[in-house]
């Protein structure tokens, strides 16, 4: 946490207001925050008297935000200096455009590194809304855009019903994409620090959690998704045409992850009943 926080505290664009909600941490987390707290009046704390879940408290600080822009700040990651500068500066100039993202730096638990890039025919911005949202429903990289800046009102307004499911942010990014127009920049400006700890490790109170651990936790997300496509107030009309072709590529996504444990299982079961 301390990483996280001195990278957005030395964003070059120093006009922001930084949000922390302690979400009932029974760890140093609270002496950390107001050690930085105290130093640094841009800092907002919340501290809540339950743990609301990941979902929950995501969703929590979005409301809370009272900004043009925001941006969803995981407490193991690291931005560069420039991060908020040039994502604003390419929101300002795409007026259209209610989402920009950089190229990430992801960082394995052993150190191992890769860079995820979306540029030439992978740039979001050369794509219709259409087919940057079949890359998201199909399990490519662009659900990453979620850790992207956001124009506050629009975010605010799709994820007004983000699904407690396996995967919200591929979902919620779907309903981005058929939103509104993305903006790429094609500078690594963003570290995400990867974990080597399962989700239900983790976040072992959640609902979600369990979900992870079964063959068929894909398919609620399938669900979800139309639930949230079909009903979403920010996809325009004209696009929603779209939505079956979506539904499709989740739940193709769905059933080739359900395919090996069911592999096995069946191995298991043959061998069984050979002894």
């Amino acid at each position: 946490m301390d990483r996280a926080l001195r990278s957005l505290l030395a964003q070059t664009l120093s006009d922001f207001e930084l949000i922390i909600s302690d979400n009932a941490s029974t760890d140093a987390t609270p002496a950390i925050i107001a050690h930085y707290a105290s130093q640094d009046t841009r800092i907002r704390v919340v501290r809540q008297d339950e743990n609301l879940g990941a979902i929950g408290n995501f969703l929590f600080v979005l409301s809370e935000a009272r900004g043009e822009y925001f941006l969803w700040a995981a407490a193991d990651d690291e931005w560069k200096p420039t991060f908020l500068d040039r994502l604003v500066t390419e929101l300002r100039r795409h007026l259209d455009a209610a989402t920009a993202m950089c190229a990430v730096l992801r960082r394995q638990p052993d150190g191992t590194t890769d860079v995820v890039r979306w540029e030439g025919e992978a740039d979001p911005g050369r794509m219709s809304c259409g087919e940057l949202a079949g890359h998201v429903a199909a399990g490519r990289p662009y659900h990453l855009y979620i850790c992207g800046l956001h124009r506050t009102p629009q975010l605010q307004q799709a994820a007004r019903y983000l699904p407690r499911v396996q995967g919200p942010d591929r979902v919620l990014m779907c309903q981005a994409a058929l939103a509104w127009p993305w903006r790429y920049v094609d500078e690594v400006l963003l570290v995400r620090q990867l974990s080597a700890t399962r989700h239900p490790d983790r976040y072992p109170d959640e609902s979600l959690a369990y979900l992870r651990t079964t063959w068929w936790s894909g398919f609620p997300t399938v669900l979800a998704a139309a639930r949230m496509l079909l009903c979403s107030k920010v996809i325009p009309t004209r696009r929603k045409v779209v939505i079956p072709r979506l539904l499709f590529l989740f739940l193709k996504r769905a059933l080739g992850r359900a395919v090996v444990p069911l592999r096995t299982l069946i191995r298991s079961l043959v061998k069984t009943g050979g002894r």
